[in-house]
């Protein structure tokens, strides 16, 4: 019998040894194993709302991922979650939007961005996100790791090309450049405007304050 038992320990120890590699690299706490997420990709931001859900919620892109959310909380008064992620688009929003309203937690307020930048309609992505204890591993092998979303600068942020101090951070110099392309021929994204309509008058049938 102890053969038996030394024998199927031998055979578990593939499972071990993923079991360890998906703890230490699984960026999304997607099971709750660990105390925060490593990751601030919106799986992992919406796996901690599911986990604990709040009460008040912002939704956007980076300009409200990157909140200092302590400054938030003391702010206001109030304790807030942070469900943005870098490059929302309207529609993957009002879809957050909709899925914390039906999810039967308690929502008060909901504070969304609206943008004259999302509502073009050349902005209309909806798109999956693979991001996995593999992809960790490969992107902390090759020293890439993920971009974290938060209100943290460093000195760095405050250099240019050149690694001269610039007054502002380096990335509202970049910023025109990079938004030039989708003001040129903005048409408005008529159909994502209806649907956030829609949503707004959920949140208000529901009591539920949105801004």
């Amino acid at each position: 019998m102890k053969h038996i038992i030394k024998k199927l320990a031998l055979l578990f120890v593939p499972v071990y040894l993923w079991f360890a590699f998906f703890v230490a690299f699984e960026p999304n706490n997607y099971f709750g194993i660990k105390k925060t997420a490593s990751s601030s990709q919106p799986v992992a931001r919406v796996r901690a709302y599911e986990q604990s859900p709040g009460t008040n919620l912002i939704i956007g892109d980076s300009r409200l991922a990157h909140f200092d959310m302590d400054l938030v909380d003391s702010l206001t008064g109030q304790s807030w979650q942070n469900l943005a992620f870098g490059g929302a688009s309207l529609k993957e929003c009002v879809d957050l939007a909709n899925y914390v309203l039906d999810s039967g937690n308690q929502v008060d307020r909901i504070l969304f961005e609206l943008s004259f930048y999302t509502l073009n309609s050349s902005y209309n992505t909806d798109r999956e996100y693979n991001v996995n204890a593999l992809t960790v591993f490969m992107d902390t092998v090759k020293g890439t790791p993920d971009t974290i979303e938060s209100g943290d600068w460093t000195a760095a942020d405050y250099l240019d090309d050149a690694g001269n101090t610039i007054p502002l951070h380096k990335k509202l110099y970049e910023y025109p450049a990079l938004i030039t392309t989708r003001c040129q021929n903005w048409t408005l994204n008529e159909t994502e405007l209806a649907e956030f309509l829609a949503m707004a008058q959920r949140c208000a049938d529901r009591g539920v304050e949105l801004t």
